[in-house]
């Protein structure tokens, strides 16, 4: 070790931290999971709801079941690459639009 004094001192911060707000935004809170959203703040009155997760698939099929994810009441895509996952929320009362027979277009419940 030198005797000679560093050339540089840090500031007394923690860094790279960011200066983030201690509350979160309201879009934050509305992008929460569900289950996590009622395990922090308590449980709330809502309708029942099904909700599907899956990962991207390799069938033929496949861009009319994303159409349908993405006409759900809440869609959301998650992760990257392998780990990426599509989760579309459907209220009790979207059930009518899930049957292609039953609705005369394409859903958008």
């Amino acid at each position: 070790m030198t005797s000679d004094p560093p050339k540089y001192r840090p500031l007394e911060r923690f860094w790279p931290y960011a200066e983030l707000p201690e509350q979160p935004t309201e879009e934050e809170l509305a992008s929460l999971d569900p289950d996590l959203h009622e395990a922090l703040f308590g449980g709330q009155p809502r309708p029942f709801s099904i909700s599907l997760v899956f990962p991207p698939l390799d069938v033929p099929d496949f861009a009319v079941a994303l159409e349908i994810a993405r006409a759900s009441a809440e869609f959301r895509e998650i992760g990257v690459g392998p780990a990426r996952r599509y989760r579309a929320r459907f209220w009790s009362s979207d059930a009518i639009c899930s049957r292609s027979s039953a609705c005369p277009t394409p859903p958008k419940c």
